[in-house]
């Protein structure tokens, strides 16, 4: 009898433990799914604010899924396209450290590429300003040095290569008119290393 009550009383506990399992894995899977549709929606709104350009608005949705979301499979793109919308609105600041994470948060991720050479451009425009100070500055040489680095981590950087001839030009200016010094003072010799060293700067500098 003992025993026919224990083989009924396991057969119960059996049952129950089935059934805490199997409803545990519906709740789950429901939970997945929900998570899931809320994450598409929420990734659909955040790409319609930015073709309405409600940047402000999109920015917010990503956001909610990075925060929410970390595993989700829009992440990714959520950290990339917030760093983008920030870059478009000419935030720079904000825009250089999201492509930052980005590049840290997700080393792999498709947009890698695209990440590495916005934050390029971004380093790019911040040495082209330090040389701008440079030049009202009048220090030619560092100012030539910070757009010469520009120019290496972004070709395609607006008026740069305008910026640097004229540097260039002002820089050799100087040379010739340190050239002129000596000429008149019958220093040929320093007055020659002038001159050259301004030709070898500027091939075009005005020395007749």
């Amino acid at each position: 009898m003992k025993n026919c009550y224990l083989l009924f009383y396991n057969k119960v506990v059996c049952k129950t433990v089935m059934k805490v399992i199997s409803i545990t894995i519906i709740l789950f899977m429901v939970a997945t799914t929900a998570r899931a549709a809320k994450d598409d929606l929420i990734y659909s709104e955040a790409m319609k604010y930015i073709k309405e350009g409600k940047s402000e608005i999109a920015i917010s949705k990503f956001q909610h899924i990075i925060q929410f979301y970390p595993t989700s499979k829009y992440a990714d793109e959520a950290q990339f396209r917030m760093a983008e919308v920030f870059f478009n609105n000419k935030v720079y600041v904000n825009a250089a450290n999201e492509f930052y994470k980005h590049s840290k948060l997700f080393p792999n991720s498709r947009f890698r590429n695209e990440t590495r050479m916005y934050l390029q451009r971004l380093q790019s425009m911040e040495l082209v300003k330090e040389g701008d100070v440079l030049y009202k500055e009048k220090n030619w040489k560092e100012a030539l040095s910070k757009y010469s680095k520009a120019l290496e981590l972004y070709p395609g950087m607006p008026l740069l290569s305008d910026r640097i001839g004229r540097c260039k030009e002002t820089y050799a200016n100087d040379f010739i008119d340190s050239g002129n010094t000596y000429y008149n003072r019958k220093n040929w010799k320093a007055a020659l290393n002038q001159y050259s060293k301004a030709l070898e700067l500027y091939p075009a500098a005005p020395l007749s």
